[in-house]
């Protein structure tokens, strides 16, 4: 039988469009249709607007709209499977403005919006940041078109306004979904997947938490995205212990934790000095072979906070071995660790360490890490030397102070004094707490206390104020 002869039915025609839309051939589909016309059949609206549909899959705006045009020019008009595609084009191009523009040029064409044109058009808007015009969009298909937004409608909306950090309107919107218990949404509800980090900046912490209790009060069963978005609120706001709870549901549920939450309750725990818990969830992604240079430094400052800094220098050398080698602020952390615990010694041995052994220079808040530690534990001619040996560095005003207050502990106010004048003369600023260590050094010495210089009106009320306070027998505390 001769090919040729095979007359093919419209059917067939759209069959193979279908295909090629989902294959994203957005040319061999406008081929086919052209094809069509030239067979002396006429495409009807859904191989229109499969066509369409394949040219907003490719990114081909410009074609989808010309698609459009042709059907308002030669028929069949544009139904509304045809205005849903082309407003998904637009939004899928980029251009949100023409996609808003086009759903009320078919309003006047007497074609009313569904679910589906709104929801790509809150898509267009929610691509581009514009949560204003996304929040309309909403407003407007339950006021004016009478349709009920779905799940992908009110993720597109969160997701705007998450973009643009409108986390209070998001948030809003999250608890109208579970509050409302729509039929018509999936068992499932997806967070948007949006700049998490800002659910502390903002103060969401509990109102995440309460929608993530409120969803399995609905019957809504909370996916990885809603775990990790909850539990990261928690741990930015300083709830390490909820943020670890939920750690431990989501593995109940079968969801293993990202590193970048583990991380984020690895940093809680550290800020509240737990650095058990820290060094366990490091283990953790150890174990799981995620362990990535902010979970070392993490742990590593949990032990530096809680003062354990054995375990500090020991993770560091763990750290070398595991092939993550340490940063500037790995070794600030142990530096600070052995600090705080008084191994002042230590603390300074490291900087050469950090340098022969670490390949890389001490800056000024390793050294001031250092000239604290002489700090606490009153070694001030340490200190001193320190701070002499910093004059190839910018001096700055935090190691300037730490070196004071060694001696200040140590009871040499010369050499404190010293060191502020030094200040001055470098034109280096010395800030209040430089006020408050060196009268608190010369408050034995009224004439030396007085002849502290100040050269600006704010130092001149601050250091004023301490002078008259200790020589009133009031203690810097009380200030």
């Amino acid at each position: 039988m001769d090919s040729r002869n095979v007359a093919i039915d419209p059917v067939s025609w759209n069959s193979a469009l279908a295909a090629c839309k989902r294959a994203g051939r957005w040319r061999e589909a406008l081929t086919l249709l052209r094809n069509m016309r030239q067979r002396g059949l006429k495409p009807d609206p859904v191989a229109y607007s499969t066509a369409i549909g394949a040219c907003a899959r490719g990114r081909r705006w410009r074609e989808a709209i010309d698609l459009l045009s042709e059907m308002q020019r030669l028929g069949p008009l544009p139904d509304i499977v045809c205005y849903s595609a082309a407003v998904d084009a637009l939004g899928k191009g980029g251009q949100w403005q023409q996609a808003l523009d086009l759903m009320t040029d078919m309003r006047q064409h007497g074609v009313m919006p569904n679910v589906y044109t709104y929801g790509a058009a809150v898509s267009a808007t929610a691509k581009a940041c514009k949560w204003k015009e996304a929040l309309a969009l909403l407003h407007q298909m339950q006021t004016e078109g009478g349709v009920q937004p779905n799940l992908h409608v009110y993720n597109a909306c969160i997701s705007a306004c998450a973009k643009a950090g409108q986390w209070k309107a998001a948030l809003q919107l999250l608890e109208d979904m579970t509050t409302a218990s729509q039929h018509d949404c999936d068992t499932e509800m997806q967070l948007p997947n949006a700049p998490l980090s800002q659910l502390h900046e903002h103060d969401t912490s509990e109102k995440a938490l309460g929608l993530l209790r409120g969803m399995s009060k609905h019957g809504i069963r909370p996916d990885l995205i809603c775990y990790s978005s909850a539990a990261h609120a928690c741990a930015k706001g300083g709830r390490y212990k909820v943020a670890l709870q939920l750690l431990e549901e989501m593995t109940l549920q079968g969801l293993q934790p990202d590193a970048t939450i583990i991380n984020t309750t690895m940093a809680a725990c550290a800020k509240a000095g737990q650095a058990s818990t820290a060094m366990r969830l490091l283990d953790q992604l150890r174990q799981q072979g995620r362990a990535d240079i902010y979970s070392w430094n993490t742990a590593i400052s949990a032990c530096a906070q809680a003062s354990r800094w054995q375990e500090a220098l020991l993770l560091r050398e763990e750290m070398q071995e595991a092939g993550v080698a340490a940063d500037a602020h790995t070794w600030d952390s142990c530096i600070r660790a052995c600090g705080r615990a008084g191994e002042w010694y230590t603390a300074i041995k490291l900087l050469s360490v950090m340098e022969k052994k670490g390949g890389l220079l001490p800056g000024s808040r390793h050294f001031c890490a250092a000239i604290d530690a002489c700090a606490k534990a009153g070694e001030a001619e340490t200190a001193v030397r320190l701070l002499d040996s910093m004059v190839h560095y910018s001096i700055y005003t935090d190691m300037a102070t730490a070196a004071m207050a060694a001696c200040a502990h140590a009871g040499q106010w010369e050499r404190a004094m010293t060191i502020f004048e030094d200040m001055l003369a470098a034109a280096i600023d010395p800030s209040e707490t430089s006020f408050v260590i060196l009268i608190s050094a010369c408050t034995n010495r009224r004439a030396t206390a007085e002849q502290v210089r100040c050269d600006t009106p704010r130092q001149a009320c601050v250091a004023g104020g301490l002078f008259v306070s200790f020589h009133s027998d009031t203690s810097p505390s009380d200030l």
